[in-house]
């Protein structure tokens, strides 16, 4: 009897640490994912700030072809949604909550989502007014 009752601990041991390893292996997967969402939040960002030169100054066509790059940049950023509900749907994930860099990286892509809104909304308006008037460079 004793023998079994062992048996069953060493089950039970074997079993929380192949969960350990899927939580540690769904922490790196969702810390990969979210670096790469991070950076390419960045180049959306970089080109939403390219986009506000070039109406500053007035290049209508290169702002068409900024704006081009970001709707690709942009359907590049729906995987990364996808990909991260594929990993919250495992139950393994709801264990690795307490992990500091998941959240440091997802209080990053909040910022710059606020950012990249933020940008966005005033590349609009810059838009808005050229189609008004003439590009605020040629105004002076």
């Amino acid at each position: 009897m004793e023998f079994s009752f062992n048996k069953d601990k060493w089950r039970g041991i074997m079993s929380l640490s192949s969960e350990r390893e899927e939580v540690k292996y769904f922490e790196r997967e969702m810390q990969i994912l979210l670096k790469e969402e991070v950076a390419l939040s960045r180049e959306v960002l970089s080109n939403l700030s390219q986009q506000e030169y070039v109406l500053l100054i007035g290049d209508i066509d290169l702002s068409k072809e900024l704006r081009n790059d970001y709707v690709s940049l942009t359907k590049q950023k729906l995987r990364f949604s996808k990909e991260k509900a594929r990993i919250k749907k495992n139950k393994q994930w709801q264990l690795t909550r307490n992990n500091i860099q998941i959240r440091v990286l997802n209080e990053e892509l909040c910022a710059l989502h606020d950012k990249i809104e933020k940008q966005f909304s005033l590349n609009e308006h810059l838009l808005s007014i050229i189609g008004q008037e003439s590009p605020l460079s040629k105004l002076e």
